[in-house]
């Protein structure tokens, strides 16, 4: 029967592998959205609450939400689902909509981790399990379904996918409450996991986002990216809050000011994931619980997160993983200059082939392989680049970490093209493997040398007026100069 799998899952591997042909002329657009996404036209448009509303740190669920009377001392009230009365759009800028809330508006596809559900936001940690705040998924409240969608940049295709919560005989199925969390003590334990009924498909537009390994760091600048606010967009932007984390020590929650965001959170921010970049891995370091509301249109205030290394181990515990089972014994990602092109990891996990991008700094594709069996890894970069100021962007290297199961580990180096580098081999049972593919030019290809790292900024799209696509460098933790700072 193992030699069976073994042989089928080579034969999977083959097909991957057949995925890209043997002519660079049959590559379509690498932010291509596999089979099995639907495609729909993103709405625009939101209610606006009144304009005199100020409350004080609270997050309301979204513009269908609203909150009760209380005073300036009461910090955190129960959000209430009620209704808003449709308010008039506000009017655009010269240029289009306006920034939200003293915000920006940046590209969906760079932030592939969000999900939404009625009147929230959350992240994907794992393809079937959602980190959101309590606070959204109470019994009372609900919460629907997770979707998500995206904007391809270049074809300005969307994609959007639904997925539902596990069926169980009991109240509020699939979700995961804090069993601290208390909305009568300034929201505390805000924090809760959705099981989903079936997992989503990890694809150009969807990747999964990873937990912290320790705890946070200040000054590691972070985003939030989420919907709307009230106010159209254009298709396919996200609104940012973006900031460093403060230098307080109260684990459980931090806070961040409009002051050090130029912006505020809004309704339908709750939820909705506080990304870093550390070590080279998009991670996340909070989940919004609270904040100062006001017109959702000036900065003011303060936003409240839930520290989310505090309840690390709350959130494996209830997932049934650890670190390995989470991150995966096989893990890809790519280094160097982000480039239109994809990379695609197949081995014997059911939910494999799991695809992405190599232009979104912090992606990393991860899953728990079975030893012994095949697994093929692919590289590959679409052959319609925009040129960087060092000429147009090329596979420049192509390395494979193998870790044993008595902690022996070697580094090897692996063949590769200008545009295309693959893997197809055994995977040796208790290993774990981390495979690198660095992306370059012309001339760091002949000096081998990738000098700078953006990795903090998440902030990299398609610029319109710059004539070309913004060059985007982040480092390898695979690689061997850099075993110090690996997770």
């Amino acid at each position: 029967m193992r030699q069976h799998r073994s042989r089928a899952w080579f034969m999977t591997v083959s097909f991957l592998l057949g995925l890209i042909g043997c002519s660079t002329d049959s590559i379509k657009s690498s932010s291509q959205t596999p089979s099995g996404s639907q495609v729909a036209q993103v709405k625009q448009g939101k209610d606006q609450p009144p304009a005199d509303d100020v409350q004080e740190r609270a997050v309301i669920r979204d513009h269908r939400t609203q909150l009760g009377t209380f005073t300036p001392a009461q910090k955190a009230p129960l959000p209430l689902a009620q209704p808003l009365p449709p308010q008039p759009t506000p009017s655009s800028g010269p240029t289009g909509p306006l920034p939200v809330v003293g915000g920006i508006i940046e590209p969906d596809y760079q932030y592939p981790w969000m999900v939404r559900m009625n009147g929230c936001g959350g992240v994907l940690i794992d393809p079937q399990w959602v980190l959101t705040a309590a606070h959204c998924v109470t019994l009372n409240i609900g919460f629907g379904k997770i979707t998500y969608t995206r904007t391809d940049p270049y074809t300005g295709a969307v994609s959007t996918e639904t997925r539902g919560p596990i069926s169980e005989q009991r109240p509020n199925p699939g979700v995961r409450i804090h069993p601290n969390y208390d909305p009568n003590n300034n929201f505390a334990n805000d924090i809760a996991l959705i099981k989903l009924e079936q997992p989503f498909q990890v694809n150009f537009s969807l990747q999964t986002v990873g937990l912290p390994r320790d705890f946070r760091h200040s000054g590691i600048v972070g985003t939030l990216a989420s919907i709307d606010h009230l106010r159209p967009l254009p298709p396919g932007k996200a609104a940012i809050f973006r900031a460093p984390i403060p230098p307080d020590t109260f684990a459980p929650k931090f806070n961040i000011t409009a002051t050090a965001a130029l912006a505020s959170l809004c309704p339908g921010d709750s939820g909705s994931g506080f990304v870093t970049v550390e070590y080279g891995r998009a991670t996340v370091r909070g989940i919004a619980s609270q904040g100062t509301i006001s017109d959702c249109m000036t900065p003011s205030g303060e936003a409240t997160f839930t520290d989310v290394f505090a309840f690390r181990g709350w959130i494996l515990q209830t997932m049934g993983k650890n670190d390995a089972s989470l991150s995966g014994n096989t893990r890809v990602r790519w280094s160097g200059i982000g480039a239109r092109g994809k990379m695609v990891m197949g081995c014997s996990n059911p939910n494999t082939p799991y695809w992405g991008p190599l232009n979104v700094v912090g992606v990393e594709e991860g899953a728990v392989c079975d030893g012994g069996q095949a697994q093929g890894i692919i590289c590959q970069l679409d052959p319609n680049q925009a040129n960087t100021r060092f000429g147009p962007p090329q596979i420049v290297g192509f390395t494979m970490r193998t870790t044993l199961a008595n902690g022996a580990s070697q580094v090897n180096p692996l063949p590769f093209s200008s545009n295309l580098a693959q893997f197809a081999g055994t995977f040796p049972a208790g290993a774990s493997r981390e495979f690198t593919c660095q992306i370059g030019t012309p001339l760091t290809a002949a000096t081998g040398a990738i000098t700078g790292a953006n990795t903090a900024v998440m902030s990299r799209g398609i610029e319109g007026e710059s004539g070309g696509e913004p060059t985007i460098v982040q480092p390898s933790p695979f690689d061997p100069s850099e075993e110090g700072t690996k997770p």
